[in-house]
């Protein structure tokens, strides 16, 4: 397609969308895709910084640096979230 047959005013991500959805079409597995899957790591990582931020006395860029150190494993499941 020549590069001057975008509409005016079309950004070019939005074109490539839809250029792209209409070659490949809208087949993603979406039965696949859990909705608020990270909800609950983000749940308890964020309970566990208020908890530190309360008992310990500091403020939340420390606390969550505490806690980070203490359970990495949350914290990495929290990062992907």
């Amino acid at each position: 397609m020549p590069a001057n047959s975008a509409h005016p005013g079309w950004a070019s991500r939005e074109l490539a969308e839809q250029r792209v959805m209409y070659a490949y079409g809208n087949t993603l597995p979406r039965s696949d895709i859990a909705k608020g899957a990270g909800d609950t790591l983000v749940t308890s990582f964020m309970a566990k910084v208020d908890a530190c931020m309360i008992n310990e006395e500091v403020d939340r860029t420390e606390a969550m640096r505490r806690i980070r150190k203490r359970h990495q494993g949350l914290f990495d499941a929290f990062q992907i979230v």
